[in-house]
């Protein structure tokens, strides 16, 4: 929200009203936006019938043909959990592309994802430790 002199600005608010489909990371999500307390300061047009029944939660997740790891021609190469012999040339590339020392001992964890403990980085890194120490 924002106010320079006139009403207030309310992008988010004006996006759901004026767009045609809304969608959220998952379907539980959809429904606690519209039911729960996740809607915040948009609860009053989240709760309108013409808004609520374009809200479509849409579940995070990837396409295991396209990104299956024995099978990728994009990565340096293949593996799987009975041939994992091409994920140490992948961790090697991977090392090297981002800089790092090019080090098969060393563990090398790669996450896309935003960094929230609701993502569970801190189950990464406690895992790690437990992994390194223990």
């Amino acid at each position: 929200m924002c106010q320079v002199g006139g009403p207030i600005l309310e992008p988010p608010r004006g996006g759901i009203v004026y767009s045609n489909a809304v969608t959220t990371v998952s379907p539980s999500y959809a429904k606690e936006i519209l039911t729960g307390g996740a809607a915040g300061w948009l609860r009053g047009t989240l709760s309108k019938p013409e808004i609520t029944s374009k809200i479509r939660g849409v579940l995070n997740g990837i396409d295991i043909a396209d990104w299956d790891p024995a099978s990728d021609p994009k990565l340096a190469a293949n593996f799987s959990a009975d041939h994992p012999q091409g994920k140490a040339l992948c961790k090697r590339f991977l090392q090297r592309g981002l800089g790092l020392a090019e080090d098969p001992s060393k563990p090398l964890v790669a996450v896309i994802t935003r960094l929230v403990p609701q993502k569970g980085i801190h189950l990464i890194r406690a895992a790690l430790f437990s992994g390194l120490l223990g």
